[in-house]
Order: structure tokens, then C-alpha cells, then sequence
């Protein structure tokens, strides 16, 4: 009875079990191929040194990658936002007719925080921040007329009472 772990119990056609030390797959042998530079070196710092390139410093991301909080998707290969222009137009009404300034601050808030989650760059983005910046001013100068009117409204009917 041959011993397995002999070298020579066992035929030469057949291949050793996959971990075991000297193991090539069959065929290698007869073509000449040796793996080189792969104990020596990683893929990566190969590559680079190919190339020209450095290796890079342990924290930096790697040339062609995106770096922490960039999207791999290019700018704008999303469709758009469904409410992004409705959103800028009604910032810009809300100068005008002061009800659509809070409307365009809070569908602004309501799409930005859908953009947000969703990770995706719409190509109407910016629309959607401007609007609702818009938004948020014409509410503020809303609520600063009001403010005004008000007062202004008490100091005339103080003095139209002392007169």
C-alpha cells in the first residue's frame, strides 16, 4: 500500500491536492511560466511603478478613485428632479406673492433630503438649493413686512389716540 503523502507513491500526471506545498496546475510546467514580482510587490504598487506613479501614502485614495464622500456616478447621469424647477420657480414667486416662499422652502427641504438619501447628483441639484434658498429669504422678508406692518399699524393708531 503507497503512502499519500510520499512524492513518489504518487503518478506524475497527477496533480496535488489544491494548498499543498509545490502545487502548479497542470500544464504550467510545460510552458515555462513562473509568476514573478507578486511576492515581492502588490498589484497596485506594480502598477504604479509602471506607470510612472509613486505609490500612494496609506490614507490617500488611489489615482481614479473617488475619495471619501464622491459619488462614482458622473455629474448629471441622473435624471432630473421630478419638482426642481417648480421648486426655483416658486423661490422666485415667493418675492411676489409671499404664500410661495414657504411652499419652495419646504418641498426645497422635502427634495434635497430625498437627494440626500438616495445618494444620487440629479442634473437639477442646484435648481432645487437655489429654490429653496429663495424660499427661506422670501419667507424671512414676509415675515419681516408683517413684522413692520404691524408695528407701524400700533404706532398709528397710539398717535391717531393721543390726538
Amino acid at each position: 500500500m503507497t503512502d499519500p503523502q510520499q512524492p513518489s507513491a504518487r503518478q506524475p500526471d497527477e496533480p496535488q491536492p489544491y494548498g499543498q506545498q509545490g502545487y502548479q496546475p497542470p500544464g504550467y510546467e510545460q510552458q515555462g511560466y513562473q509568476p514573478q514580482g507578486y511576492e515581492q510587490q502588490g498589484y497596485e504598487q506594480q502598477r504604479y511603478e509602471q506607470q510612472g506613479y509613486e505609490q500612494p501614502q496609506y490614507g490617500q485614495p488611489v489615482y481614479g478613485q473617488p475619495g471619501y464622500g464622491v459619488s462614482t456616478q458622473p455629474y448629471g447621469a441622473v435624471p432630473d428632479h421630478p419638482q426642481g424647477t417648480m421648486i426655483l420657480v416658486f423661490g422666485i414667486i415667493g418675492f411676489f406673492v409671499p404664500v410661495f416662499g414657504p411652499v419652495a422652502w419646504f418641498m426645497g427641504s422635502r427634495a434635497r433630503r430625498e437627494i440626500r438619501v438616495s445618494g444620487a447628483h440629479p442634473a437639477n441639484e442646484q435648481l432645487v438649493n437655489v429654490g429653496r434658498i429663495l424660499g427661506i429669504v422670501a419667507t424671512v422678508l414676509t415675515i419681516l413686512s408683517v413684522a413692520l406692518f404691524v408695528l407701524l399699524f400700533v404706532v398709528a393708531a397710539a398717535s391717531a389716540g393721543m390726538g
